[in-house]
């Protein structure tokens, strides 16, 4: 599986858009910073679709580019105000029916749940 995440942080009104296919490992790279019950997670099958979906958020989002507070350790050119989020979700809508055979699956709330593989 492949993974776009739009994770929403704490204390500050910031969004990260990133990608993955190892989700147990990323989560954990970043956890402390993140309120991962009002994140989302968009899981596709196919690595391709993935990254054009990430791609296609980061270039629609250019002029919304933030900086945390506190920086991360990786992945700080991936940060946007969180004003962004709720467009970024009715994008995916849009964009998943674009997309012939595109498998996206959004869902909200990033858990152990989520990676069932741990």
């Amino acid at each position: 599986m492949h993974f776009v995440y739009l994770l929403a942080f704490k204390n500050e009104p910031l969004t990260k858009i990133g990608i993955t296919e190892d989700l147990a490992s990323r989560v954990d790279a970043l956890n402390g910073h993140f309120d991962l019950r009002e994140s989302y997670l968009v899981t596709a099958t196919d690595r391709r679709h993935a990254r054009l979906l990430e791609r296609n958020l980061h270039t629609l989002f250019l002029g919304q580019r933030a900086s945390a507070s506190d920086p991360l350790t990786s992945g700080n050119t991936e940060i946007f105000r969180a004003e962004v989020l709720p467009i970024a979700l009715e994008f995916i809508g849009r964009f998943r029916d674009l997309i012939p055979n595109a498998d996206y699956r959004v869902q909200k709330g990033v858990s152990d749940e989520t990676y069932p593989e741990r």
